[in-house]
C-alpha cells in the first residue's frame, strides 16, 4: 500500500505498490560511432521511412489498432495497440498468471518474478535469500528452491551465485499459477483441484519458504543425499542433513515424512493441511541460529507492502508485511532479512543469521514494519548547474554545440540529443542559443510524439516503440520493456526544459503535446495503482534499491540487472523536473523517493572498490554489455553529466576515481575521456584545458562541451582561465592529459602523441 499524503492534499489515498524493475537485451550500447557509420545509419534509416507505407501495413495487419488510453489528465494520447495472441505466446505464457490477472492492472514487466511467467526454459527469480525456479516436466509441476550463494564462483571481473535445486517440491498432475504480487512478494499456487492445492506466499528477505497445504501429500525432493533426517523433541520441527548443508524443516507437528531408498526424496504418505517452512543454517552460521529460526518459525509472511507518506519537507517509507501465525507456543514476531542499505537505516535486531547473498550479509530484523528515516537528498533537484559565489557567472560560449544538429531516429539516441540541447538551452546566457537549441528539442519531440513512433501496448499496459514491436532488438528491446527508464528518462527532460523555459512560440507544442509527456511519465513513473493503464514504478524495486533494467518480458539467466545507475538516476531527476514545472507535488515527492534510492543503493552496491559496471539479482561484474575495460564501467556510472551528478558522486569518490583514471584515458574512445575528464574537477586538475583540448566531436550524444564547463563550474573550477593548448602542447607538458587529446592523437592508442610540428613529445616514450 502506498500512503499518499501530498501538500494540499487532505487525506490518504491508499495505494497497492506493484514493484517493477527494468531490462536490457544482450545487444550492446553503442556511445558514438565514427560519422561515415552514423551517415550510412541516417541513409538506412531514411530508406526505411521511405517504406514504412509497406512496414506501416505489415504492423496493422499483425496488431489490432483500438482507441488510446487517456493519459493522468483524462486525454487520450498515443495510439493503442492491441498484440495478437499469436505474437504475445512466443514470449509470455499467459497460462501461468490467474484468470483475473489482466482484468483491472496493467501488468508489472519490471517486476522481480517476471522470469516465472516467460515462454521457454525456466529461469531464476531471485527472493533473497533464497532463488527459486518452477518446471512442469511430464506433467509435474514442481517448485525448486537454491541456496546460491553456497555455491559462489569468483573470477577476475566478476563473482555469481550459482543456482541449483537444493530442494524441490514435487506435485504430480498439479497445474502451476501466479495468483497475485506486491511490491515484495509474489504468491504461487500449484492446484490439483478446488479441494487440493498448495499456495507459496514468496516474499523478499524471508529466512524460510514457506508453502500453505491444502489437502496435499508433501514429497521434496533433494540435490544431494540426505545423510540424515532427524525429527527433533518437537514434533513440528526436523533437521535434514548432508555432506555440504543442514536444513531446518518446520510443520504444525502433525506431519510425518519418510526418507526413501534413495535418500533424496522426504516423501508424506498422507494428505496434509497446513504450513510446510523450510530453511537453511548456512555453512559457519551461528550455532544459536537454529534456537533462533525455531523461535519464530510460527510467523509466516503472506505478501509485503510499500507505504510511501508523502510530506511537505521530506518523504517517510515503510514496509508492512502481512503475516499468519500458525502457532500459539513461539514468538509472535515476524523474523526477516535485510540488505546492507536496509540494516544502515532500520533498527534491526543485532541476531546473527549469517545469510548471504550477492550484495552482502544479510541482517535480521523483527516485526511487521520496517520504518525508514525521512527521506531526503543530499542535493536539491534543480534545472540548471549553480555558479559559485566566487565566480561571475559570466557566459559559457555554446555556440558550436547548439549548432550540433538532432540527428538520431532510434529512441535512445534521439533522448540523449534532445537533452543535450536541453542543458544547452537551460544553462546559455545567450538568447540565439537559447533559441536554437529550444526548436531543435521541438522538432525533435515533435517526431516522437506523431506517425505511430510510440504506441500504447494494451496487453501490457506501456509506452513502447513502434520499431521495437516489428523487431524485438531494436531500441534495446523496448517493446519487451527493457531500459525504458534510461529512454524516457532523457526524452521528459527534454520536455521539462521546455516548459520551464516557457518561450511564447513554444506554448500551444506544449499544450498540444503535454498528454504524451504525461504518458511517458506514467510509464516509468506512476505512483498511482488505481491507474489501470500503467504500473507502479515500472522499473523499481523497492526491496533492492535501486531500478531494474534487464529481464523485464526477456529471460534473464541472473534473475534480473541493471547496468547504469546514473542513468536510472537521470529518469526519476527528469520527473521531478517535470512533476516541478506541472506543480504535481505527489509526483515531486514520489520521484524524490525512487531517486534517494537509487542513490543510496548506487553508492552501496556499485561505487566498490573496483566500480560494478552491471549488477545481477545473483551476479555483479566488473565489465559492462560492450567492454570490460574499467574505464567503461567508471563511464557507465557517470553518464549523463547533469546538476544531478553532484548527488550522486561525493567529492571524496570522485578525487579517489580520477587518480584511477588520470593515466589511463587513451585507453577508451573521446567519447568516454570527454565524461571522464569532469572527474579532474574534483582533484583540481586542468580540466578546462584539457575538455577545450578535445576534438568538437569527442563527446556523447548526451553531452557536450558546454555542458561540461558548466559541471566543472559548479564543482568550483574556473573555467574563464586562459588556456592555450597548442603552446601546452608545443611544451610536452606531460603533467596534462592534453598529450593523450591532441587533436591529432585521434586514432593513436595511449600516450604517444605527436606535436603541432609533428614532432614526437617526451610523454610517448
Amino acid at each position: 500500500m502506498w500512503t499518499n499524503s501530498a501538500p494540499g492534499v487532505s487525506e490518504a489515498t491508499p495505494l497497492t505498490a506493484a514493484n517493477p524493475p527494468l531490462v536490457r537485451p544482450p545487444s550492446p550500447r553503442i556511445i558514438n560511432a565514427p560519422r561515415f557509420v552514423r551517415l550510412a545509419t541516417v541513409t538506412f534509416f531514411s530508406l526505411l521511412l521511405f517504406l514504412s507505407g509497406f512496414t506501416l501495413l505489415f504492423f496493422k495487419n499483425y496488431y489490432k489498432v483500438s482507441s488510446a488510453p487517456p493519459n493522468d489528465n483524462g486525454v487520450p494520447a498515443f495510439t493503442s495497440f492491441q498484440r495478437s495472441t499469436t505474437s504475445t505466446s512466443r514470449f509470455f505464457n499467459q497460462n501461468l498468471l490467474s484468470s483475473n490477472f489482466f482484468s483491472k492492472r496493467a501488468f508489472p514487466t519490471g517486476s522481480f518474478w517476471t522470469n516465472l511467467v516467460l515462454a521457454g526454459p525456466s529461469n531464476q527469480v531471485v527472493v533473497p535469500p533464497y532463488a527459486i525456479k518452477w518446471d512442469d516436466d511430464q506433467s509435474q509441476a514442481n517448485l525448486q528452491i537454491s541456496y546460491s550463494a553456497a555455491r559462489r564462483t569468483h573470477t577476475a571481473r566478476s563473482v555469481s551465485d550459482i543456482f541449483a535445486p537444493d530442494f524441490t517440491f514435487v506435485f504430480p498432475g498439479f497445474k502451476r499459477s501466479v495468483e497475485h504480487f506486491s511490491a515484495l512478494s509474489v504468491t504461487l499456487q500449484f492446484t490439483l483441484d478446488t479441494d487440493s492445492f498448495v499456495s507459496f506466499p514468496v516474499c523478499k528477505g524471508s529466512p524460510f519458504i514457506s508453502a500453505n497445504f491444502k489437502k496435499t501429500k508433501p514429497i521434496l525432493s533433494a540435490l544431494t543425499e540426505i545423510s540424515k533426517f532427524q525429527p527433533l523433541e518437537d514434533p513440528r520441527f526436523s533437521i535434514i542433513e548432508q555432506d555440504d548443508a543442514r536444513w531446518l524443516l518446520v510443520s504444525d507437528g502433525s506431519l510425518t515424512f519418510e526418507l526413501d531408498d534413495d535418500r533424496k526424496t522426504l516423501s508424506s504418505k498422507s494428505e496434509y493441511s497446513g504450513f510446510l517452512r523450510i530453511a537453511i543454517l548456512p555453512p559457519g552460521s551461528n550455532p544459536n541460529l537454529l534456537e533462533t529460526l525455531k523461535h519464530f518459525s510460527s510467523v509466516v509472511p503472506l505478501g509485503g507492502r510499500v507505504n510511501i507518506e508523502f510530506g511537505e519537507d521530506s518523504q517517510r517509507m515503510s514496509f508492512t508485511f502481512d503475516t499468519n501465525t500458525n502457532q500459539n507456543d513461539g514468538s509472535t514476531n515476524l523474523l526477516m532479512l535485510g540488505h546492507p542499505h536496509h540494516s544502515a537505516t532500520v533498527l534491526n535486531s543485532k541476531l546473527d543469521t549469517t545469510y548471504i547473498t550477492i550484495k552482502g550479509n544479510m541482517t535480521a530484523i523483527l516485526g511487521e514494519t520496517w520504518s525508514f528515516p525521512p527521506i531526503t537528498l543530499t542535493s536539491d533537484v534543480q534545472f540548471r548547474y549553480e555558479t559559485p559565489s566566487i565566480f561571475d557567472d559570466a557566459a559559457i560560449d555554446a555556440a558550436d554545440d547548439a549548432a550540433i544538429p538532432i540527428d538520431a531516429l532510434d529512441v535512445y539516441g534521439i533522448g540523449k540529443q534532445i537533452s543535450r540541447m536541453a542543458m544547452i538551452a537551460l544553462n546559455s546566457k545567450n538568447d540565439n542559443q537559447i533559441d536554437a537549441s529550444c526548436s531543435k528539442i521541438k522538432t525533435a519531440l515533435g517526431f516522437i510524439f506523431s506517425d505511430d513512433y510510440l504506441v500504447y501496448d494494451e496487453v501490457f499496459g506501456g509506452v513502447v516503440t513502434s520499431s521495437s514491436l516489428r523487431d524485438i532488438n531494436a531500441d534495446f528491446g523496448n517493446s519487451r520493456y527493457n531500459d525504458h527508464h534510461y529512454h524516457y528518462g532523457y526524452i521528459i527532460h527534454g520536455f521539462a526544459a521546455l516548459q520551464t523555459i516557457d518561450r511564447p512560440e513554444d506554448r500551444d507544442f506544449v499544450k498540444r503535446t503535454l498528454p504524451f509527456a504525461h504518458a511517458i511519465v506514467s510509464d516509468v513513473c506512476s505512483y498511482d495503482d488505481t491507474n489501470p493503464n500503467y504500473p507502479v514504478a515500472r522499473m523499481k524495486d523497492f526491496f533492492e534499491g535501486h531500478s531494474w533494467a534487464s529481464g523485464g518480458l526477456f529471460p534473464q539467466a541472473n534473475g534480473k540487472s541493471q547496468e547504469s545507475t546514473s542513468e536510472a538516476v537521470n529518469c526519476y531527476y527528469s520527473c521531478s523536473l517535470f512533476g516541478q514545472v506541472n506543480t504535481d507535488a505527489k509526483l515531486v515527492a514520489f520521484s524524490t523517493v525512487l531517486l534517494a534510492l537509487e542513490i543510496d543503493s548506487a553508492k552501496a552496491y556499485y561505487q566498490l572498490e573496483e566500480m560494478v559496471g552491471n549488477l545481477g539479482a545473483s551476479d555483479a561484474t566488473t565489465s559492462t554489455w560492450f567492454g570490460a575495460n574499467e574505464l567503461y564501467t567508471i563511464g557507465i556510472q557517470l553518464l549523463p553529466i547533469s546538476p544531478m551528478t553532484r548527488g550522486l558522486w561525493g567529492e571524496d569518490f570522485g578525487k579517489k576515481v580520477w587518480k584511477l583514471v588520470k593515466d589511463r584515458l587513451g585507453e577508451v574512445e573521446t567519447t568516454w575521456q570527454s565524461l571522464l575528464l569532469g572527474l579532474e574537477a574534483y582533484d583540481e586538475g586542468a580540466v578546462v584545458g584539457d575538455l577545450r583540448g578535445l576534438n568538437p566531436d569527442a563527446f556523447d550524444a548526451g553531452n557536450s562541451l558546454s555542458n561540461m564547463l558548466w559541471f566543472v563550474r559548479s564543482l568550483g573550477v574556473d573555467v574563464d582561465v586562459d588556456v592555450d593548448v597548442d603552446e601546452k602542447q608545443k611544451n610536452g607538458d606531460d603533467n596534462s592529459a592534453l598529450c593523450a587529446h591532441h587533436v591529432k592523437c585521434k586514432n593513436l592508442v595511449g600516450r604517444c602523441c605527436p606535436s603541432l610540428d609533428n614532432n614526437f613529445l617526451e610523454c610517448c616514450t
